[in-house]
């Protein structure tokens, strides 16, 4: 029976070394599984100003281009005007050119 005892005081050790081995094993992976829940957040965060900050860049975009095509219908109806007034400005020149000697502006 001292064999007996010996032998379930050597169980009872083994078991209490296996519990304090599962102990810190449950606190490795608690540690462990705060870590990751921290990391989450810190993403999920960073996530929600890189959403916030590229749907800035995007309205600001759609601004930039809104003025650009206003700019270049600007410099179409500019270049379209400068077109026009060149040509007056042409027939203008072509009528207040003399035309011959004696001319044909009615003075002899």
């Amino acid at each position: 029976t001292a064999a007996a005892v010996a032998s379930m005081r050597k169980e009872s050790d083994q078991a209490a070394r296996a519990l304090v081995e599962q102990s810190r094993a449950m606190k490795d992976v608690l540690g462990g599984t705060q870590n990751i829940a921290k990391q989450l957040n810190l993403i999920t965060q960073a996530n929600r100003q890189h959403s916030t900050g590229a749907a800035r860049v995007l309205a600001r975009l759609t601004d930039v281009r809104a003025a650009v095509e206003g700019n270049a219908r600007s410099a179409k109806d500019t270049q379209g005007g400068a077109g026009d007034l060149q040509r007056h400005v042409e027939a203008l020149a072509g009528a207040l050119r003399p035309r011959g000697r004696n001319g044909s502006n009615g003075r002899a």
